[in-house]
């Protein structure tokens, strides 16, 4: 960009809003490389320029992206207190490599072409674009998936590693289109694309590696089906799975049907120990749409796990054991609460036995998400150690070079 005051300025200006004004009639991303810069004066200069653009130019404007910050404009050296300042301090973020730009939903593989030498020169890790583009379409081929120009799929071992699923209330978590958790969709999807996982003795009673459940709850946060896909020990998904439920941070059976329920058997006023079909109904009718929903898509499951008792030897009674103590939880936990373990036990088994009675029309395997549930499909043939045929990997080198 030339100096403000150069006389090539309003030219500049000019090709500017021609090269960039018919692309703007949607919400847009616009990326400044900072490269290699040791003050933000070009960075303030360019906001001023951009004040004099026309107000399409900041109405349709979703975010900011800055590459290569240095310490000075990180630190916010490069906002003050003017209308134009305060804009663009609202809408950046920081992008530190190339790399972590390539992880923007609209970034694609074609752009690396654009990079500027000197950009390249300055930030080695566009060479981690490529290798991802490399292994994108080894994969797509060992997977019979077609290859775009621009696909560019996620490295499922890069991700970060302290990320989590657990601890959120039950409609804070992102859904599909039936309403349920994006992570219990994925998890599910996993054992309906390994139905012999669900073979396995003790599938969701044995425990996994703490160390292994917190890498793939981080993997699943990050919505790395890849790396989901790629697990061998089915215990480490069940016991996820499991946490999930447990460490809500309100129960699927919420705190005060808890209470309710308690209450009711004290006083007698509702046996539900002696009916549990009418208890059961009665504690569904009381929950929040959300709930019944993910409830019902959920005991679907675990009813499905239970037709391979004879190998796994979960039966209804044993999932129960597991489950109830997860989706029956007490907000202040006291010894009274121990004496009703077994009651809530006993109310998870019936609603697992009589699934079809008390869901009726509820079919989990319809409210899973279905293109996420073809794509898993395509990943479980393939084998990461397979590099597949070198003359074609050769090939695809041999573009990247050219």
């Amino acid at each position: 960009m030339p100096d403000l005051k150069d006389k090539d300025f309003e030219c500049f200006k000019n090709e500017f809003i021609q090269l960039t004004y018919a692309r703007i009639d949607k919400f847009y991303s616009l990326v400044f490389f900072n490269t290699n810069q040791m003050t933000g004066s070009v960075l303030n200069d360019f906001k001023e320029f951009y004040t004099m653009l026309p107000s399409d130019y900041f109405t349709q404007m979703q975010d900011f992206l800055v590459v290569h910050p240095n310490f000075f404009i990180k630190q916010g050296g490069m906002f003050q207190n003017s209308d134009i300042q305060k804009f663009f301090k609202k809408m950046t973020r920081y992008i530190e490599n190339l790399k972590e730009l390539s992880k923007e939903k609209w970034f694609k593989y074609s752009m690396v072409k654009i990079f500027s030498q000197d950009i390249k020169n300055y930030d080695q890790s566009y060479k981690d674009i490529e290798q991802a583009r490399i292994k994108t379409v080894i994969k797509r081929q060992q997977s019979k998936l077609p290859v775009g120009d621009d696909d560019l799929d996620d490295d499922p071992d890069d991700f970060d590693k302290d990320k989590t699923i657990f601890g959120l209330e039950l409609r804070q978590y992102e859904m599909n289109d039936q309403q349920i958790p994006i992570y219990l969709d994925l998890m599910v999807a996993y054992f309906e694309n390994k139905q012999d996982k669900l073979i396995v003795e003790g599938i969701f009673r044995k425990q996994a590696a703490m160390f292994e459940e917190k890498l793939l709850a981080a993997a699943i946060a990050a919505k790395k089906i890849t790396y989901l896909a790629k697990v061998e020990d089915p215990h480490i998904v069940a016991c996820v799975f499991k946490q999930f439920f447990l460490k809500l941070a309100q129960p699927i059976i919420p705190y005060e049907t808890y209470e309710y329920v308690i209450q009711k058997q004290i006083s007698k006023e509702i046996d539900f120990e002696h009916d549990q079909e009418l208890g059961v109904k009665i504690i569904l009718a009381q929950l929040p749409a959300l709930n019944f929903s993910v409830l019902g898509f959920t005991i679907g499951f675990l009813k499905h796990v239970t037709t391979f008792k004879d190998h796994n030897l979960m039966t209804s009674y044993n999932m129960a054991v597991v489950f109830g103590p997860s989706f029956f939880r007490s907000e202040v936990v006291s010894m009274k609460d121990m004496q009703f373990v077994k009651l809530f036990v006993a109310l998870v088994q019936k609603m697992i036995e009589r699934f079809e009675y008390f869901f009726q029309g509820v079919d989990y395997k319809n409210m899973i998400d279905k293109q996420q549930e073809v794509f898993m499909q395509s990943l479980y043939g393939f084998d990461g150690t397979d590099v597949g045929n070198m003359e074609d990997i050769d090939n695809i080198v041999e573009q990247f070079q050219q």
